[in-house]
């Protein structure tokens, strides 16, 4: 069981684009604090070293935060991937993933193009497919592993 979300639909469920969350900011200051790092240790050996590193310090948050920018953007208009194993279901966005272990699902259900899992806690979860992805396959996997004939 792999597949990767239709891209619009992906990107029209998410959490919407924010130059200032918490997650680019952490990034920019990263990438920032790596170009400071390499700009001292490159200018430690040149003889005007303090004039130098005024004429030169704008490079590290310049780069930083443009880089953070960057990897920001890619990571957002990626969309979600599906995958399974034998610990459970794998939601991979970007850098983050989510595993929904087999043990917490309780049933689901194919809904048009989309799959609804049912957790222990009576949360629901929605996983959209593809048009050209063959729901028996799914079905079979998750029958196998939460023990369930739910769909």
């Amino acid at each position: 069981m792999k597949w990767t979300e239709p891209w619009f639909e992906s990107i029209k469920n998410q959490e919407k684009f924010n130059l200032f969350s918490i997650l680019l900011l952490k990034s920019g200051l990263m990438w920032t604090v790596l170009f400071l790092a390499l700009v001292f240790v490159v200018l430690v050996s040149k003889d005007n070293f303090k004039d130098l590193i005024v004429q030169r310090v704008w490079i590290a948050p310049t780069f930083g935060f443009g880089i953070a920018l960057i990897l920001y953007i890619v990571r957002w208009l990626s969309p979600f991937k599906i995958d399974s194993g034998p610990r459970g279901i794998l939601r991979i966005k970007g850098d983050s993933f989510v595993l929904l272990p087999w043990s917490e699902i309780t049933s689901y259900e194919f809904n048009n193009q989309k799959l609804t899992l049912i957790l222990n806690d009576t949360n629901k979860m929605d996983f959209l497919l593809p048009k050209n992805i063959v729901k028996e396959t799914i079905k079979v996997e998750l029958d196998e592993n939460i023990g369930k004939n739910c769909g």
